[in-house]
């Protein structure tokens, strides 16, 4: 039988990190994808989490931190459980983070979701620079295989950013080329912030840019984690639909490199 990992977003969770003043605050519905229908397009992947001063600001009622951290919580659930490394970095004031501008809170390692919702725990208040370019090379830094098919996942505002942080991203798609990609979401409506995260997401060969907004519904949290991390296997034998010379074998069926199964040659199980 198949297992859905099925994993609900609770609003209640919340409060338990003492981040939140409103469990209610843009609520992002977390998605539910099958990991028996996937198989991952990445190696490993890091998720840069921006905690610094003007994520401290207001947008729509909330402050741009807490709904970072409710997207954050969601995008965690919908991540179906993988072959692949997760880890994440965070950045803001010192004293909110533990007495350290730029924290390593979860190692690159067998992803795992409990794990990094405790690990988003670190974050005590927003404050601080916007260090995202000194952020993104610690991500490079925290990979323990800088050359695997790695995804680049980036909450922030954008404000305060500067010629850096594209230019880092051009040098990343210069030296990894397109195993190396650069996500990016915009927590607000900061017009500066856009245009930086745009250019960073399209420096990379497959990268791209949403506004968090598009993200609440789960179908669209669900289309964000498979372009980021996924791709897609309909017949559920471990070789993606892009290279399934026999879609249609059974989920049980042995099948070799390209999708078919020993018995499929002349007309056989799969064809």
């Amino acid at each position: 039988m198949r297992n859905v990992w099925r994993l609900i977003l609770i609003p209640v969770a919340l409060l338990t990190l003492g981040l939140f003043a409103n469990a209610d605050a843009f609520l992002f519905d977390p998605g539910r994808l099958d990991s028996d229908y996937y198989v991952p397009k990445v190696d490993q992947f890091v998720i840069i989490f921006d905690a610094s001063r003007s994520m401290g600001d207001y947008y729509h009622e909330f402050r741009k931190v807490h709904v970072a951290h409710s997207l954050f919580t969601s995008m965690i659930m919908t991540i179906p459980r993988e072959e692949y490394s997760g880890g994440l970095i965070i950045f803001g004031r010192e004293r909110c983070l533990g007495g350290r501008s730029i924290v390593e809170a979860h190692p690159v390692s067998i992803y795992d979701a409990d794990a990094f919702n405790a690990a988003i725990s670190k974050v005590s208040c927003a404050g601080g620079r916007t260090p995202l370019a000194d952020a993104t090379r610690a991500a490079l830094n925290l990979l323990p295989n800088q050359e695997s098919p790695t995804s680049i996942i980036i909450i922030s505002d954008g404000q305060d950013l500067g010629s850096a942080e594209t230019k880092l991203a051009q040098k990343i798609r210069k030296k990894f080329g397109e195993s190396m990609n650069i996500y990016t979401i915009q927590i607000g409506e900061n017009s500066h912030g856009q245009k930086v995260l745009q250019d960073m997401a399209g420096a990379t060969a497959d990268g791209f840019y949403l506004n968090a907004v598009e993200l609440t519904p789960a179908a669209m949290m669900e289309e964000f984690v498979i372009g980021v991390l996924l791709y897609e296997d309909d017949d559920g034998d471990g070789v993606a639909n892009s290279w399934d010379e026999c879609p249609n074998t059974p989920s049980e069926a042995v099948v070799d490199v390209t999708g078919c199964s020993a018995d499929a040659e002349g007309g056989g199980q799969g064809r």
